[in-house]
Order: structure tokens, then C-alpha cells, then sequence
């Protein structure tokens, strides 16, 4: 029964038994990866970090190491750790194709595997909060100043979900609803974080104060301004900065809300990891009309319930 599964500690295991689904592709045939599937691969990889590093550079004179402090950020950079370790064993599969199965999954394994599933609801929760909540304000106060920030906006917020879904459909990694817990911890984490950021004195984005100056908006201290003016009001305005990396998580004035945030986000993140789930049942379902189901790999098709009952991890074959 699958009430029975929740309680059962084997499920929650990053176990697998078939090494091939974490190196091919869904759409390959048996064997090593397929050149396409790693030409794949070193391009999207290439993509993120060339975009990572550009934002980066970008941005020293605005964020400096405070780059680093944000979730958005954060989960980038764990998206391309996923990339390169995925990376890493798709090329040596490659190039040397190991000999039968192992009886358990190799420790790289279970590492990429976990970050695929930290990265993939991390990244789809940061694109629906910002998307729903945060740009509104962005936009209502002139954050992006160029084409430049436009371009990584979405690049941060929109297409690191549209990557994490192409990656889901091409490759043949399952999804167990069972790891989500994984994106839930990283999610505390980064809460913890922010909390011993605070209580360390961290602050976040500093801006020149407006000071009382009429002629422009009402002072915002994440509020950017042209560098021709925001030079002119250094020169009698003294520099601010927010006391919180995300006024959600606000710990000196907003305490409880920071806490309803965290708490939301332990609901929020698992439902972000079943979305990712529900893409992977179509992603197998798919396969199996358009290549003759078992003929050809030997995948797996079966509804997870039926797995379940079977006393079996989800993603195994029980042929």
C-alpha cells in the first residue's frame, strides 16, 4: 500500500539499481551516451556558466561578494554544479564504458542525482515567487537599468526552469517523490542562513541615499539610480543599505513573516518537486508510445503505485 511506503526508510534512500538511466538519454539506444546527448550537454553547460560569470562581472560595482547571498543566485550556481558533475559522468561513460552493473549506485551518482533534484525545485520555485511576487516590484522601481539586466533577469528567473525541464525530457534520470525532503533542506538552509546573516550584522543591496531630495522617488534602499545622479547625491548622501537580503525574510522587523516565508516554502518546494515528477511520468509515457515501450531499452514504464506495491523503488524494473 502506498500509506504503508511513506513510513518504509528504504524509499527515501538515493538508491537505484539501473546505472544506465543516469547517463543516457531516455531517447538513446542501449550503451554508452550518444554524441548528440553530450554535445547536449557541454552546450547547456557552457550556456549557464558563460551567463553566470557575465552577471557576475556585471554586477561587482552593485553586489560585489554579496552576489553570493542570494537565493536566486545560489540555486544557479548549484544548477551548474548538477550540470558539471552530470557533465563529468556522461564523458567518462563515454570513453570508458564500464563493465555490469554494481550492486548500488556509485557515490557521484547519488550526488548528482541529489543535486538534479535539489536544483530542478529550487529553480521552479525562484521562477514562480519572482515571476508572482517580486517583479512587479522590480520593474515599479527601475532595478533593471539596461537591455543588459533584462537579459539576466530572465536568464536567473525564467530560464533556469526552462533548462531543468529540457534536461528532465531528454535524459533518462527518474524522479522519486520520496526525495523531497532534498529541496526542503536546502530551502532551511538557506532561511538558516539568512538568519545567522542577520545576527552577523549582514546586510543587503547599499544604495546612495536620496536624503530629502523631492525631485525624486521616495527613498528605497534597493532603489537604483543613474550613476550621473547617484554620483552627484554621494557627494552629500550617505550610503544605505537594506537590513535584509529579501524583505520577506526581514528578521529585525519582520520576524514572524520571515517565519510564515519558511514555512510556506516547506510546503511550496515539495509541490515544485511533484510538478517535476508529473514531468517525468509524461516524459515515460511518451517514450513508450513513440519507441514500443520495453522493446527497445529496458526502462522503466511502470505507474509508481504499482512499484510501490511491489516493495520496489520507484524508477526499478520488475522484469
Amino acid at each position: 500500500m502506498f500509506t504503508r511506503s511513506i513510513f518504509d526508510k528504504n524509499n527515501y534512500k538515493i538508491e537505484h539499481t539501473q546505472l544506465e538511466l543516469f547517463y543516457n538519454s531516455q531517447w538513446d539506444k542501449p550503451g554508452p551516451p550518444s554524441l548528440w546527448y553530450i554535445t547536449y550537454k557541454v552546450c547547456i553547460t557552457i550556456l549557464l556558466c558563460s551567463l553566470t560569470a557575465a552577471h557576475i562581472v556585471s554586477t561587482l560595482d552593485r553586489l560585489g561578494v554579496k552576489w553570493l547571498i542570494f537565493l536566486t543566485n545560489q540555486g544557479m550556481l548549484l544548477l551548474i554544479l548538477h550540470n558539471l558533475v552530470h557533465l563529468f559522468i556522461i564523458i567518462k561513460k563515454r570513453l570508458f564504458p564500464s563493465p555490469p552493473q554494481l550492486p548500488q549506485l556509485p557515490l557521484i551518482y547519488k550526488i548528482s542525482w541529489s543535486l538534479q533534484t535539489i536544483s530542478s525545485a529550487h529553480a521552479l520555485f525562484v521562477s514562480i515567487l519572482y515571476w508572482s511576487v517580486v517583479h512587479g516590484y522590480v520593474v515599479e522601481h527601475m532595478l533593471l537599468l539596461n537591455p543588459a539586466d533584462w537579459v539576466y533577469n530572465f536568464f536567473l528567473h525564467a530560464f533556469n526552469t526552462v533548462s531543468c525541464l529540457l534536461d528532465l525530457l531528454l535524459s533518462a534520470r527518474p524522479i522519486s517523490l520520496f526525495h523531497a525532503y532534498l529541496p526542503v533542506i536546502f530551502g532551511l538552509g538557506y532561511s538558516l542562513f539568512s538568519l545567522i546573516y542577520w545576527i552577523c550584522g549582514g546586510d543587503g543591496i547599499c544604495a546612495p541615499s536620496l536624503c530629502d531630495l523631492k525631485d525624486f522617488p521616495s527613498p528605497i534602499l534597493i532603489h537604483r539610480i543613474p550613476h550621473s545622479i547617484d554620483e552627484e547625491i554621494a557627494t552629500e548622501c550617505p550610503i544605505e543599505c537594506a537590513p535584509f537580503i529579501y524583505p520577506m525574510l526581514d528578521w529585525s522587523n519582520e520576524p514572524l513573516l520571515a517565519v510564515i516565508v519558511t514555512l510556506g516554502g516547506c510546503v511550496a518546494v515539495p509541490l515544485c518537486h511533484a510538478v517535476f515528477w508529473g514531468v517525468f511520468r509524461v516524459r515515460l509515457a511518451l517514450w513508450k508510445q513513440l519507441k514500443g515501450g520495453k522493446k527497445e531499452k529496458n526502462l522503466p514504464v511502470e505507474t509508481e503505485i504499482n512499484i510501490i506495491e511491489q516493495g520496489q523503488h520507484i524508477g526499478t524494473d520488475d522484469n
